[in-house]
């Protein structure tokens, strides 16, 4: 079998030291085992690729002789151009009614974190995070639940991680075929349960422990939410967590060729880009629901945006953070229009590689919960669209006062609830809520 593989005066330093050593004592951060990665830096602008939008203005800039690699994602409309610095003014006046953009370069911190081994790995139906989503009582009732692909775009996984083993996606194609062919001919190579999408191949082996811990949160055998769910691999981030938007594209026009019906974005980016807008748009067309996390920077994102959660699209749930207590993560980023929803993002135990767990903390965290529901609820009923998955998710939240004036559903995810509407008819989101 084929396997895949972020001078001052003497009274300022003493206020200073002093709120040090508050942050280190009453950890207003979270401290052991944490982890807020969706922190993003901008590193530059790739001098010679651009994207191109649409895809077929692409291909016609090929015809007209531009001597340079054209790359096209039909799924996504958008066309990928090597252009030498000097010509792009020459192509741009000559085709002023394209949309142009930059491929921007960015980087995610992933700081190391607690890893350790549990003797009673399956007692995770006591833990702080399932009672608040209200998942022991949805297993208490039998369901028949259909397989759903969840593409987790992040720094890969442990693919031979005991608890994530059988719970990954497998490409037929790639499978039974002959070992360094690309099989399936799109133009990846041995592509069994993801694609690198740096090498061009099958290797989504993880560097940083972040997307093993996402992957675990969703479908491991004693930590994950959706175990009938199977786990596309899409490594975006290098081992120093860097990654450019034409990664991030490829990736999605990936996950909507093969059939995702989920994409995990438990990381944001620090600029707006048009072409990513319109791909995910795209991805709605192609039946694609997109979580994603809005970021640890404490910060109302309502104000100070972040992408892709800062969308819009009917296809799109962003999702900020909560502690043990129900309280907005000190944190987490928040906003009362670009936030949809609420979910468990601290301490957060999961899968790391070397057949370990550990812990995590961070709306990266919170985000597969969402994710793992929206499998449930696709599970259940696999005709729902990406609108209706994110209305049946945020018409049945926990409503929570506290969070009311920080996201638009008020509330933290309900697995119980929301699953239990399917024996009725759910109404369209927003509707008319009062507490």
């Amino acid at each position: 079998r084929k396997r895949s593989g972020l001078g001052v005066n003497m009274i300022t330093k003493f206020y200073y030291g002093l709120g040090l050593w508050w942050l280190l004592n009453f950890n207003l951060y979270p401290a052991h085992g944490s982890s807020l990665p969706e922190k993003s830096t901008e590193l530059g602008i790739s001098a010679e690729q651009w994207l191109v939008y649409p895809k077929n203005s692409a291909q016609a800039l090929a015809s007209e002789g531009l001597s340079s690699e054209v790359k096209v994602w039909q799924k996504l409309n958008v066309g990928v151009i090597n252009i030498e610095a000097g010509e792009i003014d020459h192509w741009k006046q000559r085709h002023p009614e394209l949309h142009w953009e930059k491929n921007r370069q960015f980087k995610i911190v992933f700081p190391q974190i607690e890893k350790f081994l549990l003797k009673n790995q399956s007692a995770n139906q006591s833990l702080w995070w399932d009672q608040a989503i209200h998942y022991p009582q949805l297993l208490t009732r039998g369901h028949h639940l259909h397989p759903v692909i969840v593409a987790v775009a992040d720094s890969g996984i442990a693919e031979t991680h005991l608890q994530l083993q059988n719970h990954l996606w497998i490409n037929e194609q790639e499978l039974g075929g002959i070992l360094g062919v690309d099989d399936d001919g799109n133009g990846i190579v041995d592509d069994v349960s993801g694609a690198n999408f740096f090498d061009h191949n099958g290797d989504i082996s993880d560097d940083n422990d972040h997307g093993t811990h996402v992957a675990g949160i969703i479908a491991s055998e004693n930590w994950g939410h959706a175990q009938h769910a199977k786990i596309m691999v899409l490594k975006i981030f290098d081992k120093d967590g860097n990654s450019d938007l034409a990664t991030i594209l490829e990736s999605m026009e990936y996950a909507a060729k093969k059939a995702a019906s989920i994409y995990n974005a438990s990381w944001t980016i620090p600029y707006y880009s048009q072409v990513l807008e319109q791909a995910i748009e795209k991805l709605n067309r192609h039946g694609v629901l997109v979580v994603a996390a809005v970021g640890n920077d404490s910060k109302n994102i309502d104000d100070w945006p972040v992408y892709p959660a800062s969308f819009e699209q009917e296809n799109l749930l962003s999702v900020s953070a909560i502690d043990r207590w129900g309280r907005k993560s000190s944190f987490a980023n928040f906003g009362k229009t670009h936030t949809h929803v609420f979910a468990p993002g601290e301490e957060i135990i999961s899968t790391i590689p070397g057949n370990q767990t550990g812990t995590m903390s961070g709306t990266s965290m919170a985000a597969p919960f969402v994710s793992a529901l929206a499998a449930w609820f696709k599970g259940r009923d696999p005709l729902l669209s990406p609108a209706q998955l994110r209305d049946g998710i945020l018409n049945a939240v926990s409503f929570r006062v506290g969070l009311s004036g920080n996201s638009q559903a008020r509330g933290v995810i309900n697995f119980d609830k929301t699953i239990n509407q399917l024996n009725g008819n759910f109404q369209l989101w927003p509707r008319q809520i009062s507490i």
